[in-house]
């Protein structure tokens, strides 16, 4: 009986063929943009943000970022609020100091509720990083101030900054570095927003650019 000629090379050729096809494909259906549940490039004003000028400073569009810009004698800091809302998540965005002192926080407001109770996630372009909680306007200080050679100090200097907010674990990192990771379980869902706060010389000026918020 004559034995069946398998080629073995061809079929293994096809297989990986198939099997690079089948993965491509896969990688084009797959969640690259699936998983976004917000994103803002800044280009233009969407109506997302609280645009506006008063006595704490001013938020603004300015060359594809978001300036937010708070006086060093004002009472409270400059945010800017969206009405999206999210339990947990992801969260991206691009910093640098564009005028005025680095001694400064800026970063993002979390699960915020209103504007008494919610998280901060700050760096400062001096290099430090901190987490903080509000429960009815009282802040609490749940990691830092504390100084990192991860966070990119000193003016037109881009920091990318990563928020991750999982359950009650709450998670800071800087340029792909972790800076630190608390847990809190006070709020557990809320709408984000960006702040700015100046604390010597005049004023800190604060753009953003490219926020993307996935699933975690």
């Amino acid at each position: 009986m004559k034995r069946k000629r398998i080629f073995i090379p061809l079929v293994i050729s096809l297989v990986l063929v198939l099997s690079l096809l089948g993965a491509a494909g896969c990688k084009t259906d797959s969640a690259s943009t699936a998983d976004v549940l917000f994103s803002d490039d800044f280009s233009q004003d969407t109506g997302d943000w609280d645009i506006y000028s008063d006595s704490n400073g001013e938020v603004f569009y300015e060359s594809g970022w978001l300036h937010l810009l708070n006086y060093t004698t004002a009472p409270e800091d400059t945010e800017t609020m969206t009405d999206q809302s999210f339990t947990d998540f992801v969260l991206e965005v691009e910093t640098k100091l564009i005028d005025g002192t680095d001694n400064n926080w800026h970063g993002v407001v979390c699960r915020f509720q209103d504007d008494g109770n919610y998280y901060t996630f700050n760096i400062s372009a001096d290099g430090y990083y901190y987490i903080s909680r509000f429960i009815d306007y009282e802040q609490t200080a749940l990691s830092g101030p504390t100084q990192s050679s991860y966070v990119n100090a000193g003016w037109d200097v881009v920091n990318t900054m990563r928020i991750e907010c999982v359950g009650s674990s709450l998670k800071l990192s800087a340029n792909g570095h972790t800076l630190d990771s608390v847990t809190d379980n006070s709020f557990s869902g809320g709408t984000i927003g960006l702040l700015a706060t100046a604390w010597e010389g005049d004023l800190s000026e604060i753009a953003f650019d490219n926020l993307v918020i996935t699933e975690p």
